[in-house]
């Protein structure tokens, strides 16, 4: 089984190197894409390491590149990694028993989530895993949008393996959501409108606002307990603002289009 890992950088010199050197020994290929015009050594560094670099045009966000750089990858099996993103030595050490697995079609790692500026050690959004390790053919409509989760075919395994994710300065506040994310949101709505997903007339889409906010919170709230902590409280909210602004943007988007 042949393994390609695909990786969406943006101006990273700083940490792409070390991304790099965690998986150089274990892909049979890596496919970079570099999200706009690079303005340091991102690309110089990644050349040292592959050949398959592609510059797309900017965007601002890594999602929206990630189909193309799984149509790039040739291996029966992809790994998903970001630039501040390594692979552990125990996921190093395993990774090919794990694509060798006739009954398994992909794989979850658990992925650290920083609360200002430590790693979560308790509560829901400590648990948080992802799914990074899976079949090219088993990739079922990855449409690239911003925070979309990866659905395959057959049958996902969860792991106890452990991302080394190095995320600099505060995360996941609600500062931080008003000043940063709130960019991302308005990105992801206007990839919704590009891909002609939203179809329905402007109104639905400013009630579906409410609604999902709603629904959120209580699917947080209620379903997965998600309060017991600070972090688990303001993440929990800021995820059901997250749907909130993004269908207030589309409706923006609908309304200036009539």
């Amino acid at each position: 089984m042949r393994l390609s890992a695909c990786i969406v950088a943006w101006n990273g010199e700083g940490n792409i190197r070390e991304c790099l050197e965690s998986i150089k020994d274990v892909a049979d290929e890596i496919i970079v894409v570099h999200d706009g015009p690079c303005k340091d050594k991102t690309i110089e560094i990644c050349k040292q390491y592959t050949k398959k670099i592609f510059i797309r045009p900017y965007i601002g966000e890594a999602e929206p590149h990630r189909p193309f750089s799984f149509k790039k990858a040739t291996g029966d099996w992809i790994l998903w990694i970001d630039q501040d993103e390594r692979l552990g030595d125990d996921i190093k050490k395993n990774i090919r028993k794990l694509i060798e697995a006739d009954d398994v079609d992909a794989y979850s790692f658990i992925w650290p989530v920083k609360y200002k500026n430590k790693n979560l050690s308790k509560g829901f959004f400590s648990k948080v895993s992802k799914r990074v390790l899976f079949r090219k053919n088993a990739i079922n409509d990855f449409r690239g949008l911003p925070n979309e989760t990866l659905h395959v075919r057959g049958r996902t395994v969860n792991t106890d393996y452990r991302m080394i994710h190095l995320q600099q300065g505060e995360r996941n506040t609600l500062h931080i959501f008003f000043t940063r994310t709130l960019r991302i949101v308005h990105i992801h709505a206007e990839q919704l409108a590009k891909k002609k997903i939203t179809r329905k007339i402007f109104i639905w889409y400013f009630f579906k606002a409410f609604i999902w906010f709603f629904l959120y919170l209580g699917y947080y709230y209620v379903w997965k307990r998600a309060f017991t902590t600070q972090a688990d409280r303001s993440i929990s909210l800021q995820l059901a603002l997250y749907n909130f602004y993004l269908y207030l943007y589309v409706t923006k988007i609908k309304l200036l289009k009539q």
